[in-house]
């Protein structure tokens, strides 16, 4: 029996997220950590290349018939979201973030963001050459300590994943009905199916190539997959 159209888009869970306000929560739980929480791990570098990562994965998932039993994006622990980041999105970086995380409150604690420095205090009535001196020598031992590299081009920018390739594939797929895709849904179902080949031949060389290197690997990439990859 095929499903319905609104059965389809249920599982279009990226449908849920604003990342333009950081509101993740609806589909990304935050993580506990003692008496703070953190954001989840599952969106560490999304606005620099997760997003892609993500999006590459879920289109392979809907491209194989053995893909399709592994679990949602959203579902993934920390190793394997650290995995797809690495195979798809290190090169995806987005001008798409604050530069400055801010709180109303000075009584609370400020909590850290992944690509974001810890937090910091700088004495305000210090000379201002001694400041920006400080607050520069600050930022270059953060770079180093958490390996961020500074872009080549500052404030470029690449496009968002295209989201719509996965909702037009699974449509098509399943329920076959393109409508509502533009003019030519067929051009670009074409060009989904091309990619979702590529990504999971990308995930599984991949992970070959890891485990390779690193046999404790097998434990941590989709443990439970058995030979599916």
């Amino acid at each position: 029996m095929k499903p319905t159209r609104e059965q389809v888009t249920k599982e279009f869970w990226w449908q849920q997220i604003d990342p333009d306000s950081e509101d993740f929560e609806k589909v990304f739980k935050p993580t506990a950590c003692g008496t703070l929480t953190q954001p989840s791990f599952l969106i560490w570098h999304w606005n620099f290349g997760q997003d892609y990562a993500a999006y590459s994965y879920e289109l392979a998932r809907r491209a194989s018939p053995k893909f399709s039993r592994l679990r949602p994006y959203p579902e993934l622990g920390a190793e394997e979201a650290d995995f797809l980041f690495r195979a798809f999105g290190t090169n995806k970086a987005r001008k798409a973030y604050g530069p400055i995380i801010r709180k109303d409150d000075p009584a609370l604690p400020l909590a850290g963001r992944p690509g974001y420095s810890r937090p910091a205090i700088f004495r305000l009535d210090a000379p201002n050459n001694t400041l920006i001196n400080s607050f520069e020598l600050f930022i270059e031992q953060e770079r180093k300590t958490y390996g961020i590299t500074l872009r080549k081009t500052p404030g470029s920018t690449s496009k968002p994943p295209p989201w719509k390739h996965i909702e037009l594939y699974s449509m098509a797929t399943l329920i076959n009905d393109s409508s509502g895709f533009g003019s030519d849904p067929a051009r670009t179902l074409r060009k989904a199916k091309s990619d979702a080949k590529k990504f999971i031949n990308k995930i599984k060389s991949q992970r070959a190539q890891e485990i390779g290197l690193n046999q404790n690997l097998r434990n941590c990439l989709w443990p439970d997959c058995g030979g599916l990859l």
